[in-house]
């Protein structure tokens, strides 16, 4: 962000505020919010940087698991697809797909062949995603981005678009 949009960064509060009015977000007992954009679910908290200084941000994330997802069996996994990942209290929030232990048991579970071309392919994706990375929260892929706050919520907002935009594309095979 630059300096001149200081005046515009908005705390927590204003960014959930622009979900909801923007994107009719609502509210889980966890406090992530959870909204869809062009049927894309996705998921907004507020939490805290494992990657920077640890300061507070706001985590964005959305599920890729249509054809990615379809495992040996060729189904998709049992999972409401009305909700992204589970937010701030996710059993895997901090396990991302460059950690090795476990990962490959955890595929396999999920239906997916680990060695298989549906996981080099999010790989690739996430190579050239403009924005955010492939992180596994609530054991899904999802693209992920997180922003330091106090940030612009114009701004997080177009970010959640592309987030949403990028898992669609992935799922779609258009990466």
């Amino acid at each position: 962000m630059s300096s001149e949009n200081i005046s515009d960064a908005g705390e927590w509060a204003e960014v959930a505020a622009m979900f909801e009015q923007d994107f009719g977000a609502t509210a889980g007992d966890d406090g992530a919010l959870r909204f869809r954009i062009s049927d894309v679910p996705v998921t907004a908290w507020r939490g805290s940087s494992s990657m920077r200084d640890g300061g507070e941000v706001v985590h964005l994330a959305a599920p890729v698991f249509s054809r990615v997802m379809q495992g040996r069996s060729g189904q998709e996994p049992d999972v409401d697809s009305t909700s992204a990942a589970s937010g701030p209290n996710s059993a895997t929030s901090n396990i991302t797909l460059s950690d090795a232990t476990g990962e490959e048991a955890l595929l396999e579970r999920l239906g997916i062949d680990p060695k298989g071309p549906d996981l080099i392919r999010v790989v690739r994706a996430a190579e050239d995603l403009p924005l955010g990375g492939i992180r596994l929260l609530g054991n899904l892929p999802h693209v992920h981005f997180s922003a330091h706050l106090p940030a612009d919520p114009t701004w997080i907002g177009k970010a959640a678009r592309l987030i949403a935009s990028e898992a669609r594309d992935i799922m779609e095979g258009r990466n």
